[in-house]
C-alpha cells in the first residue's frame, strides 16, 4: 500500500524513481537498519539521486542525532531528504529547523511511549503478571500468599 502511495506522490512530483528500499520490521528508533544502510550507500555510490523519499520523517529517524546524520550523508551526495507528508526544505534555514523540530518531536514521542511502557510493566509486575514468554509451561507461584496463576505461551 504505501509503495503505491510512494509511487502517486513521485509522479506527482515529477519524481523518476531510481530504487525503492523496503523496511520490514526493523524499528527507526535507530540508524543501524540494514535497509537504511543500504539506501544510504546507494546514494553514495550512485552520485546522482536527487531526492531521498520518506513518507514521514519518523520513519526514516527516531533519535535526533540519527536524523541529522541521514541529512548530513544525504546532503554530502548531493540528495536531499524530502517527506511525502510533512511540508520542509532542508535547504533553507527554516526548512533545517522545521526538520530539526520534527526530529525532536519523533526522538520526544519514542521516549515517552518508552517511558510509559516500562512503568505500565513494573506495575504489571508487581500485582504479579509476567510480561515476558513463560521459562517453563508449569503453574508459577507468587508473593507471600502464593496464590497460583498460569502463565500461557
Amino acid at each position: 500500500m504505501i509503495t503505491v502511495f510512494f509511487l502517486i506522490f513521485s509522479d506527482l512530483k515529477d519524481y523518476q524513481v531510481d530504487q525503492v528500499f523496503l523496511e520490514k520490521g526493523e524499528s527507526a528508533k535507530t540508524a543501524d537498519r540494514t535497509q537504511l544502510k543500504a539506501a544510504l550507500a546507494y546514494v553514495a555510490a550512485k552520485g546522482d539521486i536527487d531526492v531521498f523519499l520518506v513518507h514521514k520523517l519518523d520513519r526514516a529517524a527516531r533519535q535526533s542525532l540519527d536524523y541529522h546524520m541521514i541529512v548530513a550523508t544525504l546532503m554530502a551526495a548531493g540528495c536531499k531528504l524530502v517527506s511525502a507528508t510533512e511540508q520542509f526544505d532542508n535547504e533553507t534555514p527554516s526548512g533545517r529547523f522545521m526538520g530539526g523540530i520534527l526530529a525532536l518531536q519523533a526522538q520526544f514521542d519514542n521516549e515517552v511511549r518508552t517511558e510509559r511502557c516500562k512503568s505500565g510493566m513494573i506495575e504489571s509486575v508487581k500485582r504479579g503478571c509476567w510480561m515476558w514468554t513463560a521459562l517453563d509451561s508449569k503453574p508459577v507461584r507468587r508473593g507471600t500468599d502464593m496464590r497460583p496463576f498460569i502463565m500461557i505461551r
